[in-house]
């Protein structure tokens, strides 16, 4: 168990600068040993809430430029898993959740092994753990950019269907989605149908924010 990660976790369920938390965050993560790393990357312990909440915040905010406010995390397994309190706004939850999560898991547990995993797997986390491993143990494989489109496409839709319940009403959401290397504009050609679908969500705004190493995302509603 780590006590970094467990103290850091303990401060976030306080109100927190966005400013600051962004300054914890990095100092976190530069801090942590392989183990840490390693634990991070399954989401282990209190890295799960680290990696799975608070990163995606954390970019989301910074994306949007949102650097005057503050932000708590509850930390638990009720809803909202985040609360935003931008200056002179109300506060509003944010309820975060992750597309192609089990891709996620899966390659991370190949990489901690050491080995060459593949970057891109584009399964959806409907699949079977035999899908996973006969993936993973073709190796890496070129992909087409209408493949990663329809993959991803797939992912956030399902991720908007598990959410659709009215007491999430008044929140936001946010998805944290794998946006592979494609131009920014390609990503414009699945925003249409997933506006289409998030606009029947209860949540009041809906986003999607890709990897913390090159952070992007967009609004679909």
């Amino acid at each position: 168990m780590s006590t970094t990660a467990n103290y850091f976790c303990a401060q976030v369920r306080n109100w927190i600068e966005i400013l600051d938390l962004r300054s914890a965050l990095e100092k976190l993560l530069e801090s942590r040993n392989s183990k840490e790393v390693e634990d991070y990357r399954v989401g282990k312990g209190a890295w799960k809430k680290v990696r799975d909440e608070v990163v995606p915040v954390s970019d989301h905010l910074e994306f949007w430029s949102r650097t005057e406010g503050q932000v708590r995390f509850a930390m638990n397994d009720e809803f909202p898993d985040c609360t935003v309190r931008l200056n002179g706004s109300a506060p509003i939850g944010l309820e975060v959740t992750i597309a192609q999560g089990k891709e996620d898991f899966f390659l991370a547990k190949e990489l901690n092994k050491g080995k060459i995993t593949p970057g891109f797997l584009g399964l959806q986390d409907t699949a079977s753990k035999k899908k996973f491993h006969n993936a993973i143990a073709r190796g890496r494989v070129m992909y087409s950019s209408p493949q990663a489109l329809i993959a991803v496409r797939q992912s956030i839709a399902l991720c908007l269907e598990r959410k659709n319940n009215s007491k999430y009403e008044g929140h936001d959401l946010l998805i944290k989605a794998p946006l592979p290397a494609l131009p920014r504009e390609r990503w414009a050609e699945i925003q249409p149908d997933l506006m289409q679908l998030a606009n029947h969500l209860p949540f009041r705004q809906v986003y999607v924010i890709g990897d913390r190493r090159k952070p992007y995302g967009f609004r679909l509603k």
